[in-house]
């Protein structure tokens, strides 16, 4: 019964890939010569490329933009935990200083003897 489950999953794998495959194969064919105008600056005049080209550039600036959006955001977990340990610290350090202060001993205030010369 495992075998029938690893066979599922192996064919089930191999059509999917070769289904993507062939359509990148059809969207590259039939994208290779399809003028597209661009916009990319406001008061600017439009630059002229193919689908292809645009598709793969917009393809590569959505990489960079997840890349660089997963980085800001690891980065601002990583100041947050370097505060926490910094807060931390400094109340560690407080309660040594305290955990060393000398403390006093109670001193009772006895009233005079009201016999007393």
């Amino acid at each position: 019964m495992g075998d029938l489950w690893i066979n599922i999953k192996f064919w089930i794998k191999t059509t999917l890939i070769s289904v993507l495959v062939i359509y990148v194969m059809l969207f590259i064919f039939q994208n290779r010569g399809q003028p597209v105008k661009f916009w990319y600056l406001p008061m600017q005049d439009t630059l002229e490329t193919s689908a292809l080209y645009l598709s793969g550039g917009a393809f590569f600036a959505g990489i960079l933009a997840a890349i660089l959006v997963k980085t800001t955001l690891t980065t601002l977990k990583q100041f947050r935990l370097m505060k926490a340990a910094k807060a931390q610290r400094e109340l560690a350090e407080m309660q040594t200083k305290a955990a060393k202060l000398q403390t006093r001993p109670a001193t009772t205030v006895v009233a005079p003897d009201s016999d007393a010369p």
